[in-house]
């Protein structure tokens, strides 16, 4: 009997240590997205005013990016033709256009909201497995 409960005992430790060891590696490994920040965007957000309007935008990390997904009022806007790993590129939509003037430059332009309702422009970015993105609202009349 006795032989009986120290296999027991050996068998419940080596499940103890092997949980532990599970544990600890599982919470060493990078999540998808948890890089540091590689883009370095000069500002996040901009609100434009219901007039045609534009910002550019500038990055000074050192890491090549592109653009990931283009969104304006939550509908989806396809770009699949363009290689937004260029230094150099255009985007134009019939509201908007995104352009790349240089590795470290990106200026987004609207054009005049004529309704009342609020516009919002967004540009995922991504860099590696870095995520970030620049958010636009336009202003309605």
């Amino acid at each position: 009997m006795e032989m009986n409960i120290s296999k027991i005992q050996y068998l419940l430790s080596l499940l103890v240590i092997t949980v532990g060891l599970s544990l600890n590696i599982c919470s060493c490994i990078t999540q998808e997205g948890a890089w540091d920040d590689n883009i370095m965007l000069s500002q996040k957000e901009a609100t434009f005013s219901a007039a045609s309007d534009s910002l550019t935008f500038t990055t000074s990390g050192d890491a090549g990016w592109w653009i990931s997904n283009i969104s304006l009022n939550a509908d989806i806007i396809p770009f699949d033709l363009i290689n937004t790993t260029n230094d150099i590129f255009q985007i134009i939509e019939n509201d908007f256009s995104v352009i790349r003037k240089s590795k470290s430059e990106l200026q987004i332009k609207m054009d005049a909201n004529p309704t009342s309702e609020q516009r919002t422009l967004i540009i995922g970015l991504q860099a590696g497995n870095y995520f970030d993105k620049i958010t636009i609202s336009q202003n309605g009349m």
